[in-house]
C-alpha cells in the first residue's frame, strides 16, 4: 500500500509540473511520465473531437500526444494531447486539406 501512495504522489507532482510548463506557454514538452500512467489513445481522439477536430492519425512525441486530423472548418489540424488527463493542451493549424 505504501508503494502505491508514493507512485501516486510522484505522478500528481509530475503533473504539476506539467502544469507549470503550460501555463508558460509552450505545450511541445510534456513532463515525463509512466506509460502505465498515460490515458488511452481513445480518450486523447475524444477530447479532439469534443473541439470538432476528425483525427486521422495519432502519435507520441515528446512524451505528448500529437493528433492531427482536420477541424470544423476543412483546415488541418495538430493537437497536443497531455497524457495524465488526455486534455488538449496545444494546437496549430497544418494547412488546408
Amino acid at each position: 500500500m505504501r508503494v502505491g501512495a508514493v507512485s501516486l504522489l510522484a505522478m500528481v507532482v509530475a503533473y504539476v509540473a506539467t502544469v507549470v510548463t503550460f501555463a508558460e506557454g509552450d505545450p511541445s514538452d510534456c513532463a515525463p511520465l509512466p506509460r502505465e500512467a498515460w490515458v488511452s489513445a481513445e480518450i486523447a481522439r475524444a477530447s479532439a473531437a469534443k473541439l470538432g477536430v476528425a483525427v486521422d492519425r495519432i502519435g507520441e512525441q515528446r512524451d505528448c500526444y500529437r493528433l492531427s486530423g482536420v477541424d470544423a472548418n476543412g483546415a488541418r489540424i495538430e493537437l497536443v494531447v497531455e497524457p495524465l488527463t488526455g486534455r488538449v493542451v496545444g494546437q496549430h493549424a497544418t494547412g488546408a486539406s
